[in-house]
């Protein structure tokens, strides 16, 4: 009789135990939309934002780097200046059954800011009498290092930027490939 007891008593703690390990495991199994959809905003984010050679390559791409060599800037310096200050802040992480909306808030450069101020230069540039006793390759990279001058003391603004994710049956992705995001924050 006590044998049979312990048995029960040693089935009835397995029971328990099989069932509080199966609720745990259950609720470690699947992380919820929020937190897998800010773990990719921040690793996509965080390339640019780390300005790893990697991101410079997928930025730069199939563009035509050859305006960068007469001007003597090496295209990745060149994105390391635009790139650099750049921050951000993942807000809100609203789910709607199969899709999300993810808010971000961005410092960075800007493009119109970086205009203005490289014109502002090029026209220094003009004033300097000195400029027409030089070279055509000596003025493009007097152009050059004014340019990388001026984008790497360009001012950061805020802006923000609301990022779609859809549910697939590979998971949460974002619905654009970013080329808008970069428009929008660098614009």
């Amino acid at each position: 009789m006590k044998m049979r007891s312990l048995r029960l008593l040693a089935c009835s703690l397995v029971a328990v135990l099989a069932v509080a390990c199966g609720l745990v495991l259950g609720g470690c199994s699947g992380e919820s939309p929020e937190k897998v959809i800010r773990e990719d905003l921040t690793a996509k984010l965080d390339q640019i934002k780390n300005v790893d050679d990697e991101a410079i390559e997928d930025l730069l791409g199939a563009t035509d780097t050859s305006a960068f060599e007469q001007l003597g800037v090496d295209p990745t310096d060149f994105m390391k200046a635009f790139l650099g200050g750049f921050d951000y802040t993942i807000g809100d992480v609203v789910v709607d059954g199969d899709t999300a909306t993810a808010s971000v808030s961005v410092t960075c450069k800007s493009l119109q800011t970086m205009q203005g101020e490289i014109e502002d230069l090029a026209y220094d540039l003009l004033a300097d009498p000195e400029i027409y006793t030089l070279s055509e390759d000596e003025v493009m990279e007097r152009v050059g290092s004014a340019m990388l001058e001026a984008i790497e003391g360009s001012e950061l603004h805020e802006s923000s930027y609301d990022f779609t994710y859809s549910k697939t049956d590979d998971g949460w992705e974002m619905e654009d490939s970013g080329s808008e995001f970069m428009t929008a924050a660098f614009a």
